[in-house]
């Protein structure tokens, strides 16, 4: 009995052996049946994901903070254009309100191509997407934001903001600037750019309000300019200085810019209208 019962053993290690090693071999990765799956395999299921939820939603991607996450996982072979917006009446947004059914009828209108290049429209709210507003420095809403495709996995976003309202704001003060100094007169009326003076010295004010030199509206335009310059330091620039010190600095300097040239346009006036009386740091 006792050879039968090692016998016996012997074949039930056996077995259990050979059976263990056809089971890791069948579940091994290395096998023909299961093969690993190869990153572009994954993005092409992320793909297929996305466009089964855009389809479903007329184009639109409703996101939160961990779906965001989710869909700008690096790398991905898509774009993405997400509508930072906030809807609740709470946040009593009027430009969020009217510029929502814009953005989505864009998104229905590129979801019904044929080649959509692979771009996705998104949609996060303020209420479920706090976390993504704070990473992004948003504070202001609504905001569009563009996320082009992207290989790096270690690359860090970077919002690119555009600079048009800065371009147009200076372009714009810059128009007024010289239309209210009288280049548009001057453009009429052809005067001269100045005359000589009695002493012999070039003129540069023409006195009476009918008539002005080509001079003197370019003086007057850099007077506006430093006028507004200091207006907007006192308004922009002063809070953000932290320095104590810097800043009291610097609103005595505005201050006084201000002032001192607000008294040059002043002598600039009277000139213009003799019997004006008023002064303030000229006599």
């Amino acid at each position: 009995m006792g050879v039968i019962h090692r016998i016996s053993l012997l074949s039930l290690v056996l077995f259990l052996a050979v059976f263990f090693s056809t089971s890791l071999l069948l579940s091994s990765p290395f096998t023909a049946d299961a093969q690993p799956q190869t990153t572009a395999d994954l993005l092409e299921k992320k793909v297929a994901r996305l466009q089964g939820k855009a389809t479903k939603n007329k184009g639109i991607i409703e996101l939160d903070s961990a779906a965001f996450e989710d869909v700008m996982a690096k790398p991905r072979n898509y774009s993405m254009a997400v509508l930072f917006t906030a809807i609740g009446p709470e946040f009593q947004c009027v430009p969020c309100l009217n510029f929502d059914p814009e953005y989505k009828l864009v998104a229905a209108g590129w979801s019904k191509l044929s080649d959509k290049s692979r771009l996705f429209f998104g949609v996060l709210d303020f209420k479920a997407g706090q976390a993504v507003f704070q990473k992004f420095g948003m504070n202001s809403a609504p905001s569009v934001l563009y996320f082009p495709p992207s290989d790096s996995i270690s690359s860090v976003p970077s919002l690119d903001r555009y600079d048009f309202a800065k371009k147009y704001g200076l372009i714009r003060s810059f128009t007024i600037f010289i239309m209210i100094s009288g280049h548009m007169w001057n453009q009429i009326r052809n005067p001269p750019y100045s005359i000589p003076g009695r002493d012999g010295r070039s003129g540069y004010i023409a006195q009476g309000f009918q008539n002005q030199f080509g001079l003197e509206t370019q003086l007057v335009g850099v007077m506006y300019a430093v006028l507004t310059g200091s207006v907007i330091s006192l308004i922009s620039v002063v809070p953000r200085i932290e320095n104590p010190t810097v800043q009291r600095v610097v609103v005595w300097v505005s201050m006084g810019l201000f002032a001192f040239m607000f008294s040059v346009l002043i002598q600039f006036f009277r000139v213009k209208n003799p019997g004006y009386p008023f002064t303030l740091m000229f006599k």
